[in-house]
């Protein structure tokens, strides 16, 4: 899984926002449910952060062709520049949620 962890993460709030929407419109259990999602992304990205090797160029690639005939792939990636921005709203998303759920 540790190719496509960034795909995890990146569809993860997608997929539960969208099954939020047709199954329940209870805020509280929207709020647990957001919160225990970013918690889980949080935790994800701690792995990448923990696994991250300085140096090494681009970590935790996938290359996907998306539309081959016009030469479209699906290429994500992390370096050191934008892990540590990913760390950081990683951590600002949770922060956000947890203050919200106090309201």
């Amino acid at each position: 899984m540790s190719a496509d962890i960034l795909s995890f993460i990146i569809f993860l709030p997608a997929v539960v926002a969208f099954g939020l929407m047709i199954t329940t419109k209870h805020v509280e259990t929207v709020r647990n449910i957001a919160f225990l999602t970013t918690v889980i992304i949080l935790a994800l990205v701690l792995k990448i952060y923990i696994e991250f090797e300085p140096g090494a160029g681009m970590q935790f690639v996938t290359n996907v062709p998306w539309i081959a005939s016009y030469g479209i792939n699906y290429y994500i990636g992390v370096d050191g520049f934008s892990l540590n921005n990913f760390n950081d709203d990683c951590n600002f998303n949770t922060i956000c949620i947890f203050i919200i759920m106090g309201r």
